[in-house]
């Protein structure tokens, strides 16, 4: 039998709803999708076929084949290990604003109510609603086990998908704004950038993965708690987004007009033509376009934010931000689109507080 137990702590909030979105779930099924999720982007099948197949036989789930008569049918196919999770029952909190734990914090944002928006604008659906949640500085311990022994390779697979969980995303709502946060004890920005450099390999995918224009960001400067972090990163991130400056839009108490008056660098707070190429659908309040429909139901965002403690900075942490473009679309000026949408969203970022690791 293969078992290893660790201890986890929480950096920013983890937003897990079950079947009522205002109460946590399953968090011990949250971290399995994780695992699978992150276990995917290392992956280099040229067929996604393979890819789920592959998946299915590791993490377990629904399997289509084809019976002697040539029927399809679907068979249950058990993962090859199980994850367990102690009871974090008592570290759940419901909050009615924003996420706040430490007087710091408080401090902080209370200097400025734009950083109050910032949060919900980072968390949208779920900072501000009241649902609960486990708090930064939370910690839960998880154990991994293969029970009858007979395949090492999956469980060390299973090993290093929960690492690299840690290392590059979250779990839960508004995971790739960098909410859902929890790391094992003694890693650090280091060992992102060390697993990052082995990872930038290969070509674009049919799928979000690890390829050779992955590309790896952090922000210039460190804050002493995730959640400062988290409200930094969703500054640079909006001011790139919407391309507009943050010190004279309407969280500044300036009219919203203004936002698409002094933009001259991406679409506009109210035009959504290229912005398309970064998240589908889209919703944009008091919409000033209509641009062609880009025929995909759901496009998730390539750029994975992420918050780590700073390897060089005792007590700090650090923003990260993770390209990772792969073959979006069959159609090529839509590919083409979405390849120029986010070189210039990753130009803006660089421009308002990322850098290249290089």
């Amino acid at each position: 039998m293969y078992q290893s137990a660790f201890k986890l702590e929480v950096l920013t909030p983890i937003f897990v709803g079950g079947a009522n979105q205002k109460e946590i779930g399953n968090l011990r099924k949250a971290i399995k999708a994780g695992m699978a999720f992150w276990w995917r982007a290392i992956q280099q099948f040229d067929k996604v076929e393979d890819l789920k197949k592959s998946e299915v036989h590791i993490f377990g789930g629904m399997e289509s084949k084809l019976d002697e008569n040539g029927k399809q049918i679907q068979t249950e196919i058990t993962a090859k290990c199980r994850i367990d999770t102690d009871d974090y029952s008592s570290e759940i909190k419901n909050q009615k604003d924003y996420p706040i734990h430490t007087e710091s914090e408080e401090d902080f944002i209370s200097k400025e109510k734009s950083l109050v928006q910032l949060a919900k604008y980072s968390g949208y659906g779920k900072v501000g609603e009241g649902v609960e949640y486990i708090p930064s500085g939370s910690s839960f311990s998880l154990c991994l086990s293969n029970e009858n022994g007979s395949d090492k390779i999956a469980y060390k697979q299973y090993q290093q998908s929960l690492i690299d969980l840690c290392l590059f995303g979250g779990i839960g709502g508004r995971q790739r704004n960098s909410w859902g946060k929890f790391i094992l004890e003694n890693l650090n920005s280091a060992n992102l950038i060390e697993r990052f450099k082995k990872l930038q390999v290969g070509e674009l995918k049919n799928y979000p993965a690890f390829s050779k224009d992955a590309i790896l960001f952090q922000t210039k400067e460190c804050w002493d708690t995730p959640i400062k972090t988290v409200i930094e990163i969703a500054r640079i991130y909006r001011r790139a987004r919407v391309g507009c400056n943050l010190t004279t839009n309407k969280l500044k108490g300036v009219d919203s007009k203004s936002d698409d008056q002094n933009n001259d660098d991406f679409t506009g707070r109210h035009l959504g033509e290229k912005r398309q190429y970064l998240a589908h659908p889209l919703q944009i309040k008091n919409r000033m376009d209509t641009p062609a429909a880009i025929n995909v139901e759901r496009l998730p965002k390539s750029i994975h934010f992420n918050v780590m403690p700073c390897a060089e900075e005792k007590e700090k942490y650090r923003g990260y931000a993770l390209y990772l473009p792969y073959k979006a679309f069959t159609n090529a000026t839509h590919q083409a689109k979405y390849i120029a949408a986010y070189i210039k969203l990753i130009e803006l970022l660089t421009d308002y507080g990322f850098k290249d690791i290089k």
